[in-house]
């Protein structure tokens, strides 16, 4: 028998190249299913939110269609509003069926994700808001003249001296 078979050492090193994509491919598998669970997570805020929309829109319209109907009785509108109202109301109401389909097959795809029924309720407490960014134009210009003369002074280092300075760091730990 040798004392040294590259044979072996061949093995030995496929052995581990193969661990090591089974980790990475783990790893892969693991962060899509996170990606996967929290995008469907917001697609049910969003199917949610646009419910609440298409309530109000129905609820509004709804409104319209009395005032007129009561302009109608009192002969200060056609026949063809109150036809084009109802028309409307319809269609609204066409639209909240879809945006609640919307909102289930949302619930469902989310339920599919993380291994529960299918027709499992799911209760959710964070909103998707509209949150205003107020930055006057002044303020954006200084910033970003500020943000300009720090690099030029090597302060804030550009996105290609990042890279670089993250280059040079990963070859120091790597001996």
């Amino acid at each position: 028998m040798a004392l040294f078979d590259p044979s072996v050492n061949a093995q030995r090193k496929e052995a581990r190249y193969g661990l090591n994509a089974a980790d990475l491919t783990l790893e892969q598998t693991k962060q899509t299913i996170r990606l996967t669970a929290t995008t469907d997570y917001f697609s049910i805020l969003q199917a949610r939110n646009m419910v609440q929309v298409r309530e109000e829109t129905v609820a509004t319209l709804a409104k319209h269609l009395d005032d007129v109907n009561a302009q109608f009785r009192a002969g200060t509108v056609a026949r063809a509003d109150v036809l084009a109202s109802e028309v409307e109301l319809a269609n609204a109401q066409q639209a909240l069926t879809s945006a609640k389909n919307d909102y289930a097959v949302a619930v469902a795809t989310l339920n599919n994700v993380i291994g529960l029924p299918t027709d499992t309720t799911l209760e959710t407490s964070d909103e998707m808001r509209y949150t205003a960014y107020d930055l006057a134009l002044r303020t954006a210009r200084t910033t970003a003249s500020f943000t300009v003369q720090m690099r030029r002074r090597h302060i804030i280092p550009s996105s290609r001296q990042q890279r670089r300075l993250s280059r040079r760091r990963r070859r120091i730990f790597r001996h």
